[in-house]
């Protein structure tokens, strides 16, 4: 996949970047060459008084219905502790209102593919602390969040490749089950 745009400029507001649509975990792990690429958006908002230089960030993440305003009230929560938020716009990049009817129309790994390039690309910005970002979801937002964590520390990652795009041996080789 296409690297997100390098924000050493100290860019804020609505940033675009490419992302993909793969529609389950097996495809990040094993297709992304084969899923759709496209950009999608979101908007990074900083305080008025960071709570530090460089500042945490948190990397908000909406549920089925889109953008509500519960979830404004944590984001301002979050600007007047200090801290940098980037608002993934996940259903609005892709011309969808809410997957309430329709869970399949935006999946989880396709907003753990929009999540993964907004940390690569906040982590280059020069008012956020890289080692400091942190992710909110809720609902359909949050669903991805455990195993985006794992993948995120190293850990496995192996483990997920090999149960999820390569057969066992004994189906692979041809051999029986018992060897």
């Amino acid at each position: 996949m296409e690297s997100p745009p390098d924000l050493s400029d100290g860019r804020i507001g609505i940033i675009e970047y490419p992302s993909a649509s793969p529609f389950e975990i097996h495809h990040i792990l094993c297709k992304m060459d084969s899923v759709p690429h496209h950009a999608v958006f979101g908007s990074l908002l900083m305080p008025e008084h960071p709570a530090s230089d460089p500042m945490p960030c948190v990397v908000a993440v909406h549920g089925s219905l889109n953008w509500r305003g519960h979830h404004h009230e944590h984001i301002v929560g979050w600007l007047e502790a200090g801290f940098a938020v980037f608002r993934v716009h996940s259903f609005d990049s892709r011309l969808i209102e809410s997957t309430v009817e329709d869970q399949m129309s935006v999946t989880y790994a396709m907003m753990l593919t929009d999540v993964y390039q907004a940390l690569r690309m906040l982590s280059t910005h020069p008012a956020i602390d890289a080692a400091r970002i942190g992710i909110a979801g809720w609902s359909l937002g949050g669903h991805g969040r455990p195993l985006f964590l794992l993948g995120a520390s190293g850990r496995g990652t192996g483990a997920w490749r090999r149960a999820l795009c390569c057969p066992p041996p004994s189906l692979s080789s041809g051999a029986s089950e018992d060897g």
